[in-house]
């Protein structure tokens, strides 16, 4: 499963066991372990139907790793219902590069952007890119991540021919072992006649 930091992933499953009165409302602890490491941390908690199936449950994982379901042993009216855990699933993260939405600026006027990109990367480099009327994707700057994960790029747009809109993204070519390199989705910005250009 790929996915990107602060979206989520639906986990389904069943649980199997030989005595149909252990599937029923049996509590499912669904748990992840970020790459490289060694502890399961719980991530959500669900329980089983009448056939014992579970899900779906959303999980928002923010680092790449492995997802597994966790049942615990019960005693039912003297039965005991096993308990057991699943097969580790891969998942992979990529950072989410965003860029704030940007208010209108005036020609002859600069606005900064504020790139940001999660989970946190400090001290590691963010790129500015823009689309050009081909639809080519070109860098315009790179920035390295304060303490907060974010960044400001100054653009300014002098003259008539600058009108228009102009569209960005933020890019985090990084990569870790915790995280895949993040691409952001575009991002709008209106560039409008400035009030002495209106009445002329």
């Amino acid at each position: 499963v790929r996915l990107v930091a602060g979206s989520t992933v639906e986990a389904i499953g069943t649980l199997r066991d030989p005595d149909p009165d252990c599937l029923a409302g049996r509590a499912v602890t669904l748990q992840h372990r970020p790459a490289g490491g060694s502890a399961w941390s719980p991530a959500a908690t669900v329980a089983t139907g009448g056939q014992g199936g579970f899900g779906p449950a959303d999980l928002a994982p923010m680092h790449s790793g492995e997802i597994r379901a966790v049942v615990a042993a019960e005693n039912r009216d003297g039965v005991t219902c096993v308990g057991g855990t699943s097969a580790p699933a891969p998942v992979i993260v990529a950072a989410a590069a965003t860029i704030d939405p940007p208010a209108p600026v005036e020609a002859f006027r600069c606005r900064v952007l504020v790139l940001r990109v999660a989970p946190a990367k400090p001290g590691t480099t963010v790129r500015l890119q823009a689309r050009s009327a081909t639809g080519v994707w070109r860098t315009l700057a790179t920035r390295t991540l304060g303490p907060g994960s974010s960044a400001r790029v100054r653009r300014c747009f002098g003259g008539w021919a600058a009108i228009g809109t102009r569209t960005y993204r933020a890019w985090w070519p990084g990569g870790d072992r915790l995280n895949e390199p993040g691409l952001g989705a575009p991002t709008r910005l209106a560039v409008v006649k400035a009030k002495w250009m209106r009445t002329i």
